[in-house]
C-alpha cells in the first residue's frame, strides 16, 4: 500500500507533513556548545615560581577557579608529561584530595564532561598501581568512578587516557568535583577538563519558520476552497 498516493484538496497531508518536519527539526541535536567552566586545562595560576610541583592544601584556590580539598592535591608544573598545556594535577597531596568548580547551567539540561586521566607514576613498587578517581557532578545525583593502570607509565610517558560521563542539570548552578580514591600521596592525574551542553534543542529560527510555513499552508486552503 502506497501511504503518499492519496491526494485531499483539503490539504490535511500538506498541513500533517509540515507539523512533521517541525518535530524532526525540533528535536534534531544541536553542535555542543561550551560551558563557561573556568581554567579546564588548570594553566591559570595565582602561584609564582618555577618548581617542578606545588602541594596545595584544603581550601587553596591558587588555581583559578578551581578550590582544593580533602587531603590537598598536587599542582603539576615541570614534574611529568602533561595532557594539555604545561600544568596538571595529581588528585593525592598527602592523602585522597579533590578540586571541585561550580559554574553556571541549566536546570534540566544533559552536560557532558570529558577530561584527561593518567596516574603518579612513582609508585612501581606498591600495591596501587592502578588509581582510581571519583566524578561527581548536580549535588552527588551523578557519581562516576574511573581507573588507571600505571604500570607501564613513567613521568615522560604518562599515558594520558580521555574519559568522560554525562549529566543532568538540577539548578542554574552546578559544582563539578573530581576526587582521589586513593588513601596515599601517589594518586590519579587530571588535566584538559571540558564541559558542554549536550541538549536537543531547537534550533534558532525553527518555530518561526513553522509559523510561516503553516501560514502558507492555510493561505492555500483558503485559494482552493
Amino acid at each position: 500500500m502506497k501511504l503518499i498516493a492519496r491526494s485531499e484538496s483539503r490539504g490535511i497531508k500538506p498541513l500533517s507533513a509540515a507539523v512533521a518536519l517541525f518535530g524532526a527539526a525540533l528535536f534534531a541535536p544541536n553542535v555542543a556548545l561550551a560551558l563557561p567552566l573556568i581554567n579546564g586545562d588548570f594553566e591559570n595560576t595565582s602561584l609564582a615560581g618555577n618548581p617542578a610541583y606545588y602541594t596545595l592544601a584544603a581550601g587553596s584556590t591558587a588555581i583559578t577557579g578551581w578550590t582544593v580539598g580533602g587531603q590537598g592535591i598536587d599542582y603539576i608544573k615541570n614534574y611529568w608529561q602533561d595532557a594539555s598545556g604545561n600544568f596538571s594535577l595529581d588528585l593525592s597531596g598527602t592523602g585522597s584530595g579533590s578540586i571541585s568548580q561550580a559554574f553556571d547551567t541549566l536546570a534540566g539540561h544533559t552536560y557532558q564532561v570529558t577530561f584527561a586521566m593518567a596516574g603518579n607514576p612513582d609508585d612501581m613498587t606498591g600495591p596501587e598501581l592502578v588509581k582510581q578517581l571519583r566524578a561527581v557532578a548536580a549535588n552527588f545525583n551523578d557519581v562516576f568512578q574511573f581507573h588507571h593502570d600505571t604500570s607501564s607509565n613513567s613521568r615522560t610517558n604518562m599515558g594520558w587516557i580521555e574519559q568522560s560521563f554525562s549529566f543532568t542539570a538540577l539548578a542554574n548552578q552546578t559544582t563539578l568535583s573530581f576526587e582521589s580514591m586513593e588513601s596515599s600521596a601517589y594518586g590519579p592525574a587530571l588535566d584538559n577538563v571540558r564541559v558542554a551542553d549536550i541538549t536537543r534543542v531547537p534550533e534558532p529560527g525553527t518555530f518561526a519558520l513553522m509559523g510561516l510555513g503553516l501560514a502558507g499552508l492555510g493561505l492555500k486552503r483558503r485559494k482552493k476552497a
